[in-house]
Protein backbone atom coordinates (compact mmCIF):
# COMPACT_ATOMS: atom_id res chain seq x y z
CA UNK A 1 0.00 0.00 0.00
CA UNK A 2 1.53 3.44 -0.81
CA UNK A 3 1.58 5.78 1.77
CA UNK A 4 0.14 9.00 1.18
CA UNK A 5 2.01 12.46 2.48
CA UNK A 6 -0.26 14.31 4.86
CA UNK A 7 -0.23 18.55 4.01
CA UNK A 8 0.87 19.50 6.85
CA UNK A 9 3.53 17.44 7.77
CA UNK A 10 7.37 19.16 6.95
CA UNK A 11 7.86 16.44 4.42
CA UNK A 12 4.99 18.04 2.13
CA UNK A 13 5.56 20.52 -0.86
CA UNK A 14 2.61 22.90 0.32
CA UNK A 15 4.23 22.86 3.88
CA UNK A 16 7.62 23.63 2.51
CA UNK A 17 6.38 26.30 0.70
CA UNK A 18 4.80 27.93 3.06
CA UNK A 19 7.74 27.57 5.23
CA UNK A 20 9.77 29.64 2.21
CA UNK A 21 7.28 31.91 1.95
CA UNK A 22 7.45 32.74 5.90
CA UNK A 23 10.99 32.78 5.93
CA UNK A 24 11.15 35.17 2.49
CA UNK A 25 8.95 37.88 4.45
CA UNK A 26 11.32 37.11 7.52
CA UNK A 27 14.26 38.23 5.12
CA UNK A 28 13.65 41.70 5.19
CA UNK A 29 12.29 42.79 8.79
CA UNK A 30 13.25 47.02 8.09
CA UNK A 31 11.79 47.23 4.49
CA UNK A 32 9.00 49.70 5.71
CA UNK A 33 11.41 51.69 7.88
CA UNK A 34 13.83 51.76 4.76
CA UNK A 35 10.86 52.91 2.39
CA UNK A 36 10.04 55.54 4.89
CA UNK A 37 13.71 56.84 5.29
CA UNK A 38 13.82 56.96 1.44
CA UNK A 39 10.88 58.86 1.29
CA UNK A 40 11.77 61.37 3.51
CA UNK A 41 15.14 61.76 1.77
CA UNK A 42 13.75 62.47 -1.44
CA UNK A 43 10.89 64.86 -0.03
CA UNK A 44 13.67 66.40 1.48
CA UNK A 45 16.04 66.69 -1.46
CA UNK A 46 12.92 67.55 -3.69
CA UNK A 47 11.93 70.92 -0.84
CA UNK A 48 15.45 71.84 -0.73
CA UNK A 49 15.58 71.88 -4.63
CA UNK A 50 12.29 74.05 -5.28
CA UNK A 51 13.69 76.41 -2.75
CA UNK A 52 16.64 76.92 -4.42
CA UNK A 53 14.67 77.64 -7.73
CA UNK A 54 12.49 79.31 -6.58
CA UNK A 55 14.86 81.70 -4.79
CA UNK A 56 18.34 81.75 -6.38
CA UNK A 57 17.78 81.04 -10.03
CA UNK A 58 17.61 84.18 -11.86
CA UNK A 59 14.80 84.97 -13.60
CA UNK A 60 16.07 85.80 -17.22
CA UNK A 61 17.52 82.22 -16.76
CA UNK A 62 16.06 80.40 -19.77
CA UNK A 63 12.82 78.19 -18.39
CA UNK A 64 14.35 77.18 -15.07
CA UNK A 65 13.82 81.41 -14.60
CA UNK A 66 10.23 81.56 -14.23
CA UNK A 67 9.78 79.30 -10.95
CA UNK A 68 11.61 82.28 -9.35
CA UNK A 69 8.74 83.66 -7.24
CA UNK A 70 11.02 85.49 -4.76
CA UNK A 71 11.32 87.86 -7.19
CA UNK A 72 7.78 87.87 -8.66
CA UNK A 73 6.42 88.30 -5.06
CA UNK A 74 9.08 90.58 -3.86
CA UNK A 75 7.45 94.03 -4.48
CA UNK A 76 4.45 92.67 -2.79
CA UNK A 77 6.57 91.04 -0.09
CA UNK A 78 7.47 94.45 0.60
CA UNK A 79 3.90 96.27 0.65
CA UNK A 80 2.58 93.53 3.30
CA UNK A 81 5.51 94.27 5.72
CA UNK A 82 5.80 97.51 5.56
CA UNK A 83 1.60 97.55 5.95
CA UNK A 84 1.90 95.75 9.02
CA UNK A 85 4.56 96.70 10.32
CA UNK A 86 5.31 100.05 12.61
CA UNK A 87 9.33 102.07 11.92
CA UNK A 88 9.57 101.52 15.07
CA UNK A 89 9.19 97.52 14.78
CA UNK A 90 10.36 96.96 11.03
CA UNK A 91 13.63 98.86 11.78
CA UNK A 92 15.09 98.85 15.78
CA UNK A 93 12.62 96.12 16.92
CA UNK A 94 13.78 93.89 13.56
CA UNK A 95 17.48 95.65 13.63
CA UNK A 96 17.97 97.66 16.90
CA UNK A 97 21.60 97.27 16.50
CA UNK A 98 21.46 99.87 14.07
CA UNK A 99 21.32 102.18 16.81
CA UNK A 100 24.55 100.79 17.61
CA UNK A 101 25.95 102.13 14.00
CA UNK A 102 25.70 105.27 15.04
CA UNK A 103 27.55 108.20 16.25
CA UNK A 104 26.56 111.79 17.54
CA UNK A 105 28.18 115.08 16.85
CA UNK A 106 28.28 118.24 19.15
CA UNK A 107 30.08 121.69 18.97
CA UNK A 108 31.37 120.45 22.00
CA UNK A 109 31.25 117.81 24.74
CA UNK A 110 27.95 118.08 26.56
CA UNK A 111 28.13 118.59 30.41
CA UNK A 112 25.10 119.66 33.07
CA UNK A 113 27.14 122.72 33.61
CA UNK A 114 25.90 125.78 31.85
CA UNK A 115 28.38 127.56 29.09
CA UNK A 116 26.46 130.74 28.24
CA UNK A 117 30.13 131.41 25.94
CA UNK A 118 30.17 127.69 24.44
CA UNK A 119 27.26 125.76 24.78
CA UNK A 120 27.51 122.09 23.63
CA UNK A 121 25.22 121.94 20.31
CA UNK A 122 24.08 118.84 18.74
CA UNK A 123 25.22 118.86 15.01
CA UNK A 124 24.71 115.72 13.01
CA UNK A 125 24.51 111.95 12.88
CA UNK A 126 27.42 110.62 11.90
CA UNK A 127 26.95 106.18 10.28
CA UNK A 128 30.08 104.23 11.98
CA UNK A 129 31.92 102.25 8.81
CA UNK A 130 34.62 100.56 10.33
CA UNK A 131 35.17 99.02 13.89
CA UNK A 132 38.57 101.08 14.51
CA UNK A 133 36.54 104.34 14.05
CA UNK A 134 36.19 105.36 10.58
CA UNK A 135 32.87 107.25 9.91
CA UNK A 136 31.09 109.32 7.79
CA UNK A 137 28.62 112.59 7.67
CA UNK A 138 27.86 115.40 5.07
CA UNK A 139 30.50 118.08 4.93
CA UNK A 140 27.56 120.86 5.08
CA UNK A 141 26.86 119.52 8.67
CA UNK A 142 30.12 120.97 9.65
CA UNK A 143 29.24 124.21 8.27
CA UNK A 144 32.11 126.85 8.11
CA UNK A 145 34.24 124.87 10.54
CA UNK A 146 37.73 124.66 9.60
CA UNK A 147 38.52 120.66 9.50
CA UNK A 148 42.17 121.06 9.35
CA UNK A 149 42.18 122.95 12.46
CA UNK A 150 42.04 120.36 15.37
CA UNK A 151 40.69 122.85 18.25
CA UNK A 152 37.00 123.35 15.26
CA UNK A 153 36.64 119.72 14.84
CA UNK A 154 33.17 118.56 16.92
CA UNK A 155 33.27 115.83 19.24
CA UNK A 156 31.90 112.76 18.72
CA UNK A 157 29.50 110.16 21.00
CA UNK A 158 29.95 107.44 20.84
CA UNK A 159 26.95 104.76 20.97
CA UNK A 160 28.20 103.54 24.38
CA UNK A 161 28.23 107.40 25.26
CA UNK A 162 32.20 107.98 25.42
CA UNK A 163 33.50 111.59 24.12
CA UNK A 164 36.15 111.13 21.50
CA UNK A 165 37.75 113.94 19.41
CA UNK A 166 38.82 113.46 15.63
CA UNK A 167 42.25 112.09 14.56
CA UNK A 168 42.22 112.40 10.77
CA UNK A 169 39.69 113.56 7.94
CA UNK A 170 39.19 113.14 4.16
CA UNK A 171 36.42 115.27 2.30
CA UNK A 172 35.13 113.96 -0.87
CA UNK A 173 34.05 116.55 -2.97
CA UNK A 174 32.20 115.04 -5.11
CA UNK A 175 29.85 113.09 -3.14
CA UNK A 176 30.10 116.39 -0.68
CA UNK A 177 30.92 114.27 2.16
CA UNK A 178 33.39 113.72 5.28
CA UNK A 179 35.29 110.86 6.07
CA UNK A 180 36.87 110.99 9.50
CA UNK A 181 38.86 108.71 12.52
CA UNK A 182 38.56 108.63 16.17
CA UNK A 183 40.24 106.45 18.41
CA UNK A 184 38.17 103.36 18.47
CA UNK A 185 38.38 100.04 18.70
CA UNK A 186 35.30 97.33 18.35
CA UNK A 187 32.42 99.74 17.10
CA UNK A 188 29.78 98.30 15.45
CA UNK A 189 29.54 98.73 11.65
CA UNK A 190 26.43 99.46 9.01
CA UNK A 191 25.79 97.11 6.54
CA UNK A 192 25.34 98.68 3.20
CA UNK A 193 22.31 98.43 0.94
CA UNK A 194 22.84 96.11 -2.21
CA UNK A 195 22.05 99.03 -4.56
CA UNK A 196 22.51 102.71 -5.44
CA UNK A 197 19.29 102.65 -6.81
CA UNK A 198 16.69 103.59 -4.89
CA UNK A 199 13.00 102.35 -5.54
CA UNK A 200 10.38 105.24 -6.24
CA UNK A 201 7.69 105.41 -3.27
CA UNK A 202 9.57 102.04 -1.04
CA UNK A 203 9.43 103.28 2.46
CA UNK A 204 12.77 103.90 4.04
CA UNK A 205 13.25 105.14 8.25
CA UNK A 206 15.23 107.73 8.88
CA UNK A 207 16.95 107.63 12.07
CA UNK A 208 17.76 111.07 14.10
CA UNK A 209 20.21 109.98 17.69
CA UNK A 210 20.91 111.90 20.25
CA UNK A 211 22.49 111.10 23.66
CA UNK A 212 19.72 109.13 25.65
CA UNK A 213 17.32 108.94 22.84
CA UNK A 214 16.35 108.97 18.67
CA UNK A 215 13.30 109.41 16.70
CA UNK A 216 12.64 107.77 13.74
CA UNK A 217 10.48 109.50 10.72
CA UNK A 218 9.45 107.57 7.68
CA UNK A 219 9.72 108.72 4.24
CA UNK A 220 9.22 107.82 0.68
CA UNK A 221 11.82 108.23 -1.81
CA UNK A 222 10.03 110.46 -4.49
CA UNK A 223 12.57 110.68 -7.16
CA UNK A 224 15.48 112.08 -8.11
CA UNK A 225 16.94 115.75 -8.62
CA UNK A 226 17.78 117.47 -11.79
CA UNK A 227 15.55 115.27 -13.50
CA UNK A 228 15.51 117.55 -16.31
CA UNK A 229 19.37 117.29 -16.79
CA UNK A 230 18.92 114.71 -19.78
CA UNK A 231 22.02 114.78 -21.05
CA UNK A 232 24.69 113.57 -17.86
CA UNK A 233 28.13 113.06 -17.60
CA UNK A 234 29.91 110.41 -15.44
CA UNK A 235 32.30 113.15 -14.24
CA UNK A 236 29.18 114.79 -12.09
CA UNK A 237 27.13 113.46 -9.11
CA UNK A 238 23.81 114.49 -10.46
CA UNK A 239 21.47 111.40 -10.49
CA UNK A 240 20.74 111.88 -6.90
CA UNK A 241 17.42 110.77 -5.32
CA UNK A 242 15.52 112.82 -3.23
CA UNK A 243 12.60 112.01 -0.74
CA UNK A 244 8.82 113.86 -0.71
CA UNK A 245 10.21 117.25 0.47
CA UNK A 246 6.23 118.17 0.36
CA UNK A 247 6.04 116.00 3.75
CA UNK A 248 9.63 116.83 5.29
CA UNK A 249 9.88 117.77 8.30
CA UNK A 250 13.47 116.40 9.32
CA UNK A 251 15.62 119.31 9.75
CA UNK A 252 18.87 117.46 10.17
CA UNK A 253 21.04 116.54 7.85
CA UNK A 254 23.30 113.98 8.12
CA UNK A 255 20.65 111.27 9.59
CA UNK A 256 21.36 107.85 7.98
CA UNK A 257 18.36 106.53 6.32
CA UNK A 258 17.62 102.51 6.28
CA UNK A 259 16.30 99.67 4.81
CA UNK A 260 13.74 97.61 6.51
CA UNK A 261 15.98 94.79 6.78
CA UNK A 262 18.45 97.19 8.69
CA UNK A 263 21.20 98.19 6.08
CA UNK A 264 22.17 101.81 5.10
CA UNK A 265 20.57 103.27 2.04
CA UNK A 266 22.20 106.38 2.44
CA UNK A 267 22.25 109.69 4.70
CA UNK A 268 20.36 112.42 4.23
CA UNK A 269 22.51 115.78 3.05
CA UNK A 270 21.06 119.32 1.85
CA UNK A 271 17.94 119.71 0.56
CA UNK A 272 16.32 116.37 0.87
CA UNK A 273 18.70 114.82 -1.35
CA UNK A 274 19.83 111.14 -0.22
CA UNK A 275 23.73 110.17 -0.69
CA UNK A 276 23.43 106.68 -1.07
CA UNK A 277 25.26 104.38 0.87
CA UNK A 278 26.78 102.57 -1.86
CA UNK A 279 28.64 105.25 -2.71
CA UNK A 280 30.07 106.03 0.46
CA UNK A 281 31.15 102.44 0.80
CA UNK A 282 33.00 102.65 -2.46
CA UNK A 283 35.06 105.84 -1.30
CA UNK A 284 36.10 103.52 2.43
CA UNK A 285 37.39 101.31 0.11
CA UNK A 286 39.11 103.79 -1.83
CA UNK A 287 40.32 105.14 1.33
CA UNK A 288 41.09 101.96 3.37
CA UNK A 289 43.18 100.43 0.29
CA UNK A 290 45.33 103.77 -0.79
CA UNK A 291 44.33 106.63 2.01
CA UNK A 292 42.55 108.80 -0.17
CA UNK A 293 38.64 109.16 -1.38
CA UNK A 294 38.95 108.63 -5.16
CA UNK A 295 36.22 108.00 -8.04
CA UNK A 296 36.14 106.49 -11.29
CA UNK A 297 37.46 108.88 -13.76
CA UNK A 298 35.50 107.51 -17.24
CA UNK A 299 34.14 110.73 -19.51
CA UNK A 300 30.97 110.12 -20.89
CA UNK A 301 28.02 111.97 -21.68
CA UNK A 302 24.83 109.81 -22.16
CA UNK A 303 21.45 110.19 -22.24
CA UNK A 304 18.88 107.53 -20.84
CA UNK A 305 16.48 106.80 -23.76
CA UNK A 306 13.67 106.36 -22.04
CA UNK A 307 13.48 110.34 -21.09
CA UNK A 308 13.42 110.77 -25.08
CA UNK A 309 10.28 111.59 -27.03
CA UNK A 310 8.86 108.71 -29.28
CA UNK A 311 9.31 110.85 -32.23
CA UNK A 312 13.03 111.48 -31.50
CA UNK A 313 13.41 107.94 -30.60
CA UNK A 314 12.11 107.45 -34.08
CA UNK A 315 14.29 110.08 -35.90
CA UNK A 316 17.16 108.82 -34.60
CA UNK A 317 15.88 105.17 -35.18
CA UNK A 318 16.59 104.59 -31.25
CA UNK A 319 15.19 101.27 -29.77
CA UNK A 320 13.02 101.11 -26.62
CA UNK A 321 15.34 101.11 -23.82
CA UNK A 322 18.72 101.54 -23.52
CA UNK A 323 21.74 104.26 -23.49
CA UNK A 324 22.88 106.31 -25.71
CA UNK A 325 26.42 107.51 -25.72
CA UNK A 326 26.30 111.72 -26.64
CA UNK A 327 30.20 112.45 -26.29
CA UNK A 328 33.02 110.87 -25.29
CA UNK A 329 37.43 112.21 -24.81
CA UNK A 330 38.86 112.75 -27.79
CA UNK A 331 40.92 110.36 -29.65
CA UNK A 332 44.55 110.86 -28.62
CA UNK A 333 47.52 108.77 -29.69
CA UNK A 334 47.51 105.00 -29.40
CA UNK A 335 44.58 105.26 -27.09
CA UNK A 336 41.47 104.82 -28.15
CA UNK A 337 38.32 104.93 -25.90
CA UNK A 338 36.20 101.65 -26.83
CA UNK A 339 33.07 103.57 -26.37
CA UNK A 340 32.09 105.84 -29.63
CA UNK A 341 29.38 108.67 -29.69
CA UNK A 342 26.31 107.34 -31.37
CA UNK A 343 26.80 104.09 -29.53
CA UNK A 344 23.56 102.51 -27.94
CA UNK A 345 24.06 100.17 -24.60
CA UNK A 346 21.62 97.98 -24.45
CA UNK A 347 23.64 95.68 -21.70
CA UNK A 348 25.88 96.11 -18.75
CA UNK A 349 27.73 93.07 -17.17
CA UNK A 350 25.28 90.87 -19.04
CA UNK A 351 21.60 92.07 -17.60
CA UNK A 352 19.67 94.39 -19.77
CA UNK A 353 19.64 98.06 -19.57
CA UNK A 354 16.10 99.10 -18.07
CA UNK A 355 14.30 102.96 -17.88
CA UNK A 356 16.02 103.45 -14.19
CA UNK A 357 19.65 102.41 -14.72
CA UNK A 358 21.73 105.50 -14.59
CA UNK A 359 25.42 104.92 -16.02
CA UNK A 360 26.69 107.23 -13.62
CA UNK A 361 25.22 105.28 -10.94
CA UNK A 362 26.46 102.14 -11.66
CA UNK A 363 30.08 103.33 -12.31
CA UNK A 364 30.40 105.21 -9.06
CA UNK A 365 28.67 102.30 -6.95
CA UNK A 366 32.12 100.07 -8.19
CA UNK A 367 35.32 100.69 -6.46
CA UNK A 368 37.71 102.12 -8.83
CA UNK A 369 39.32 99.96 -11.43
CA UNK A 370 36.28 98.07 -12.16
CA UNK A 371 35.75 96.06 -14.89
CA UNK A 372 32.41 96.24 -17.35
CA UNK A 373 31.01 94.11 -19.88
CA UNK A 374 29.11 96.45 -22.02
CA UNK A 375 26.66 95.55 -25.31
CA UNK A 376 25.99 98.41 -27.71
CA UNK A 377 24.43 98.98 -30.50
CA UNK A 378 26.62 100.72 -33.33
CA UNK A 379 25.50 100.93 -36.99
CA UNK A 380 23.14 98.53 -36.41
CA UNK A 381 26.00 95.83 -35.31
CA UNK A 382 26.04 94.18 -31.82
CA UNK A 383 29.20 94.92 -30.22
CA UNK A 384 30.55 93.28 -26.63
CA UNK A 385 33.35 95.81 -25.11
CA UNK A 386 35.36 95.01 -22.01
CA UNK A 387 35.89 98.49 -20.11
CA UNK A 388 37.67 99.79 -16.68
CA UNK A 389 36.23 102.15 -14.99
Amino acid sequence: MKQQVVPTSPKSANFQSQQERQQGRALHPHLPFAVLVLSITLGTVAGFLGFFISTAIPPEMPVLGQFNVYSLFKQQRNTVFLSSHTTRESVVLQTPEVLNEIASLYSAAPNIEHDADQPSEFLANAVILTADGWMAAPTAVFGSRDMADSAQRPVVILPNGRVNTIQRVLDDPFLGITFFQVDAQELSVVRFYDSAELTVGQLYSFIEKQIGGYAITERRIAGETMNQQRVRSTLRFEHQPVIDQTTFDLNRIGSPLFHDNGSLVGVLSQHGTIIPGLFISTDLQSILASGAASHSTLDVFYVNVHQLTQQEREQRHLPESGMLVIAVPEQSGEAIFPLHAGDIITEINYRLVTDEDDLATMIHSQPVGSTWYITVQRGGVEKNIELQS
